[in-house]
């Protein structure tokens, strides 16, 4: 495919990729619309950044939880919650919906757009692309690891750019600067951008030590000077955040939690077991192995190690699949470029009629990069999130937390019965959602960074009504339990004579303890000294 900016003007009109992106918003906002909000943790998220609104502060101490509420805690996440909370002000969880729905579209129009630069074809791409898409579909939700998948992508084409000698070394150095300042007051993920400049330094560094042509080893060492300058500029620009070294300190002792992280669902392997994110999963590590096979063309050094990491790092923890999705794909795509597999002359007029259709498309096509369908649609939903989501008095977006997996319901019991005042346990992955709609503390919420081995171990046992679960559950306090309705504890608690079932509904059964509790010594000082306002 010839480059289009050397013999064609750019056409307004839309390409495949665009119909990618209308693939996604349809998907997110008609079909899946509360998809986004299926996790309870965006309600934390959220409590945090109206926090930082309000108190124009970013927290040092929890918010969340009122069994640790005098504990330190290190909002890592800030800058995405200050700009979610901001968003969810101006628009509700509409506009919210909207934008990351937005964003997620770009992401893999992207994704599409660099297959085709790459020399693959439409079909091809367009096949790779909803593969991809469909393999991060499993982690689209309102949550700040989105920004981690943006500053990958900018780090992956900075650096390559710099590699093949199209970048000034001023210009690396300061985008991904920026990157990362961003980068590290969204996610703590953010260590990621040093792996991947990582892997460029360790390319060029050997190269510098095996070329066989001594200018090209000098231009090599000359890179790699560039990317450990670039690693060093990134590393100190990371500590521009509110708690400065104690970020770093935090996240490392997170990541050394192993038992929590093992516990984790998100850090477990994928299960290959007719899943439809596993199995397009194994389509593109299908597609990448035929690729390697067939392909004349052959991957980058860096390109090749990058492939190895996140092919590695996606069969390790499912969190991972989405960043060899986006980040690997348009490798693939690469390998499967007409460039290199059996690509097909210019149209001539003895060309059958088929087959100069299809080769003027694909020119076409190409030239169809000014992306405006998707800007215009990105701009008119902002527009009806702003205004309610409705058109004409027609409900156009209604996106919000999701009654299938959340307890929305029942939650309106604890609120209207006053049992917002009294103590209780909640289900982990709830926690932040109802501290967000009930405006106060709960019991425990899906921060796995921040509760101790201890606390888990008892949550635990409670949660799978293991061996004392009722001590553990006597010791918590609690005068009512909110717990998913075909979870362990649910079923021994429908048994329990001491406890009664108030209320359920798609997701959640609400338990109340029959007779007023005596609150031991211990357990009264928690609750008192720790009120559930937040």
């Amino acid at each position: 495919m010839s480059d289009p900016s050397h013999d064609s003007k750019l056409s307004p009109l839309p390409d495949v990729g665009d119909f990618i992106f209308f693939f996604i918003l349809d998907l997110l906002l008609v079909v899946l619309p509360n998809q986004l909000f299926a996790d309870g943790s965006t309600g934390w998220h959220l409590v945090t950044g109206d926090y930082i609104l309000d108190h124009a502060a970013v927290p040092h101490k929890d918010l969340i939880s009122y069994t640790f509420a005098d504990k330190g805690w290190v909002a890592y996440e800030w800058l995405f919650d200050l700009v979610a909370a901001g968003i969810a002000r101006a628009g509700g969880l509409n506009l919210l919906a909207v934008v990351l729905t937005c964003l997620i579209g770009f992401i893999f129009l992207f994704v599409y757009d660099r297959c085709r630069k790459n020399g693959c074809g439409i079909a091809a791409s367009a096949f790779l692309t909803v593969t991809a898409s469909l393999v991060a579909a499993m982690h689209w939700l309102a949550r700040p690891h989105l920004i981690t998948y943006l500053g990958l992508i900018v780090f992956t084409l900075v650096l390559d750019r710099f590699y093949k000698s199209s970048m000034s070394v001023k210009t690396m150095v300061i985008i991904l600067s920026l990157t990362t300042l961003i980068w590290a007051n969204c996610h703590p993920a953010f260590p990621l951008g040093l792996v991947v400049t990582g892997v460029y330094l360790f390319v060029t560094a050997c190269q510098s030590r095996l070329l066989a042509d001594e200018s090209e080893r000098r231009a090599a060492f000359e890179k790699a000077l560039a990317f450990a300058l670039v690693m060093v500029a990134c590393a100190l620009t990371s500590l521009l955040n509110p708690y400065g070294l104690a970020l770093h300190a935090y996240i490392l002792e997170y990541l050394q939690g192993q038992d929590i992280l093992k516990a984790t669902d998100e850090y477990m392997s994928p299960v290959f077991h007719g899943g439809l994110h596993a199995t397009c999963l194994e389509i593109l590590f299908i597609a990448l192995a035929a690729g390697l096979a067939l392909s004349r063309e052959r991957l980058s050094k860096p390109a090749l190690l990058l492939t190895m990491l996140f092919a590695h790092a996606s069969l390790t923890s499912v969190r991972n699949m989405p960043l060899f999705a986006i980040l690997i794909t348009p490798f693939i795509a690469l390998l499967w470029s007409r460039t290199v597999l059996n690509r097909e002359e210019p149209v001539t007029a003895g060309a059958t009629g088929i087959k100069r259709v299809l080769m003027e498309f694909e020119e076409q096509e190409a030239l169809c990069k000014m992306h405006l369908a998707p800007l215009g649609a990105t701009i008119a939903l902002i527009v009806v999130a702003l205004a309610g989501g409705s058109v004409f008095g027609k409900t156009v977006i209604s996106s919000g937390f999701d009654p299938k997996s959340l307890p929305v319901e029942t939650l309106d019991y604890v609120r209207d019965n006053g049992l917002v005042d009294k103590p209780g346990l909640n289900y982990d992955n709830w926690g932040g959602y109802l501290c967000y709609k009930l405006g106060h503390r709960v019991f425990i919420d899906d921060r796995a960074d921040f509760y101790d081995r201890q606390f888990y171990v008892e949550y635990s046992v409670m949660m799978a009504a293991g061996a004392g679960w009722q001590d553990y559950l006597e010791k918590s306090g609690a005068q009512w339990v909110l717990f998913p309705n075909a979870s362990a504890l649910t079923m021994a608690l429908k048994a329990d004579p001491h406890w009664t079932l108030v209320k359920s509904d798609q997701a959640s059964s609400l338990f109340v303890k029959k007779t007023d509790r005596v609150m031991s010594e211990n357990n009264k000082s928690i609750w008192e000294k720790n009120p559930p306002s937040i």
